[in-house]
């Protein structure tokens, strides 16, 4: 049987517990989210039906359930954020070099010396960047690598100015969750190994 250090026994608890956090708290938005949008679409439903409500308020009820939508898109983005984060964060405290100024690259390369690091992370870093600074730029690159991820191409408006829209669903917060929770450390490594 192998042996690991205290410093990874500690880690991989740290990390493998803070990426369930992530994905229970998730789960429990999406899950009310959900019931929210239930309750209005059955208002929706009702009131469309109904002679007695004034188009104003049909209107106020159409409203509530895209704003449920806008809603629910924000809820994965910033998901998708404290997921990537959260690893930038066990990568800085794993390593006193990277802690401070580390960049991305200086970051996976002190990961990669002792974890394995999933080939898709720097996917998500991209599409990080691209949610948080709005990077057309950094978008038309994942477009690229990832296009599944888009609801369309991102098409040019006007000089340097281009639309794109990512498909934030719950499928696309599951697959970033298992791309960085597969780059750090991870209990799988060490599933026949006793702490020393």
């Amino acid at each position: 049987m192998k042996n690991m250090n205290v410093v990874d026994f500690f880690a991989t608890n740290a990390f493998v517990g803070g990426m369930n956090r992530l994905e229970n708290a998730f789960g429990r938005a999406i899950s009310e989210m959900g019931k929210a949008k239930s309750v209005a679409n059955a208002d929706s439903a009702e009131a469309c039906a109904s002679e007695i409500l004034d188009e104003q308020a049909k209107m106020n009820i159409l409203m509530e359930e895209v704003q449920l939508g806008l809603e629910g898109e924000a809820l994965c983005e910033a998901f998708i954020m404290a997921a990537f984060h959260f690893w930038e964060k066990t990568a800085r405290n794993l390593d006193p070099a990277v802690r401070f100024n580390g960049a991305y690259g200086e970051m996976v390369n002190s990961m990669e010396r002792r974890y394995a690091v999933h080939a898709r992370l720097l996917v998500v870093n991209l599409m990080v960047n691209a949610i948080k600074h709005h990077n057309s730029k950094k978008a038309r690159k994942l477009y690229e690598i990832w296009p599944d991820a888009f609801k369309e191409e991102p098409r040019h408006i006007r000089y340097d100015h281009w639309h794109w829209e990512l498909k934030m669903d719950q499928q696309l917060v599951k697959e970033v969750f298992n791309i960085v929770r597969a780059s750090g450390p991870t209990m799988n490594r060490y599933a026949d190994i006793e702490p020393v």
